[in-house]
C-alpha cells in the first residue's frame, strides 16, 4: 500500500488493515493496542491471551497497519507507525477533510483547526467512529462512543471503556 504524502522519501511498510476488521477479536485488540484501553478485552468478554497474535501484528516493524475511514466526502488514513523505538499513530487527511476542519474552526472563532479533528466531523457509523476516534481533538461526548462500542460487540463495562478511550486519545500528528 502506498500513501504518497506519508513520510516522503522513506519506504514505510504500509499494509491495508481493513480486512482485519473481519476477525472476531479485532475490536478488543484494536482498542487495547491503538486506544490504550486496558479494559477492552473484558468489555468484549475475551481472554487477553487470545489477543496475542493480533496484538503482535499491531507492533510489527515490518508491517504498519493502515485503516482507511470515510469522513464526510473525504478520507482519513490512520497509520499504526512501528519504527523500532518510536511507535505511534499517524494520520493523514485528504483535502476535503482538511477544508471541512478549517471551516469548522472558523465557525468556532478560530483561524485554524487545533490538534486533532473537530468533533463536528465525527462519523456516525460505529465502525468508522471507533477507527477515527484517536484523531479527534479535545471535547466531544462519550455517549456516541459508548453506543458504537455496543454496536461492535462490547457487552460489559461499556461506559468505562468509552471513558478510557476518551482519556487516551492521541489527537496529535
Amino acid at each position: 500500500m502506498q500513501l504518497p504524502d506519508y513520510l516522503p522519501g522513506q519506504d514505510a511498510p504500509l499494509v491495508d488493515a481493513m480486512p482485519w476488521l473481519e476477525d472476531e477479536l479485532f475490536w478488543p485488540a484494536f482498542l487495547f493496542a491503538v486506544g490504550h484501553a486496558g479494559s477492552a478485552p473484558e468489555a468484549f468478554g475475551v481472554d487477553p491471551a487470545d489477543l496475542e497474535a493480533l496484538l503482535d501484528d499491531f507492533e510489527r516493524s515490518d508491517l504498519w497497519p493502515v485503516f482507511t475511514v470515510p469522513i464526510g466526502r473525504g478520507v482519513l488514513h490512520l497509520i499504526v507507525r512501528n519504527f523500532p523505538g518510536d511507535p505511534g499513530l499517524d494520520w493523514l487527511v485528504d483535502a476535503e477533510i482538511g477544508a471541512a476542519a478549517r471551516r469548522l474552526a472558523a465557525e468556532d472563532g478560530g483561524d485554524s483547526p487545533g490538534p486533532g479533528l473537530p468533533w463536528g466531523l465525527l462519523p456516525t457509523d460505529p465502525v468508522n467512529l471507533l477507527l477515527a476516534l484517536p484523531t479527534f481533538g479535545e471535547g466531544g461526548d462519550p455517549d456516541p462512543v459508548a453506543a458504537a462500542l455496543w454496536a461492535v460487540g462490547a457487552t460489559t463495562s461499556v461506559d468505562e471503556l468509552a471513558a478510557e478511550l476518551f482519556a487516551h486519545r492521541f489527537y496529535g500528528r
